[in-house]
């Protein structure tokens, strides 16, 4: 019988104590829902991601390291974490020091909360606040916090349509309390 496996595409076990970088540089496969939160990705990106690229004529596991079998994802850490560096990982943006709030809202990328939190009034503790209550803050807010670098994160062109929701009350039901 040939051989099936590589040798790095054995079952990995998952270890919560791994930093980002230790996670990245294990060999072995892993389920995207067991690790995608300590990514910091959005499971629903990574799939969109592999379909797109299999839609495109490639195969998602030799460009990503990403499959899918029967209802799982999987991700081969061999070839997903240069991709996750290169296509992944948030680069973070410095604020230019002649924005006001609504220069900072038109921009796109990725900033530090604590940079955007000088220019809006309201405070990291805020943010920070509703980052743990919602698991989803980073798809529905655009902020989550960044575990390798240890510093919460703002992707502006999500941000900023959710800051203009909960601050403008004619874009919402309710202006009372975000409700």
């Amino acid at each position: 019988m040939e051989k099936i496996f590589e040798q790095d595409e054995t079952k990995a076990v998952f270890k919560p104590e791994w930093s980002l970088d230790e996670l990245l540089q294990q060999e072995g496969v892993f389920l995207l829902k067991n690790i995608g939160h300590r990514l910091g990705i959005d499971s629903v990106d990574i799939k969109k991601r592999a379909i797109a690229i299999r839609d495109s004529g490639k195969d998602p596991y030799s460009v990503m390291g990403c499959r899918k079998i029967w209802n799982h994802w999987f991700l081969r850490m061999k070839i997903f974490a240069p991709y996750y560096e290169q296509h992944l990982k948030p680069k973070v943006k410095k604020l230019n020091p002649c924005w006001d709030a609504n220069a900072l809202l038109k921009q796109k990328g990725v900033f530090a909360l604590s940079d955007v939190c000088r220019l809006i009034p309201f405070s990291n503790h805020h943010f920070r606040y509703q980052v743990k209550k919602n698991q989803h803050a980073k798809t529905q807010m655009g902020v989550w916090k960044d575990n390798q670098e240890k510093i919460y994160l703002v992707k502006m062109d999500v941000f900023a349509p959710w800051l203009e929701t909960i601050w403008d009350p004619r874009k919402t039901r309710s202006s009372i309390h975000g409700r």
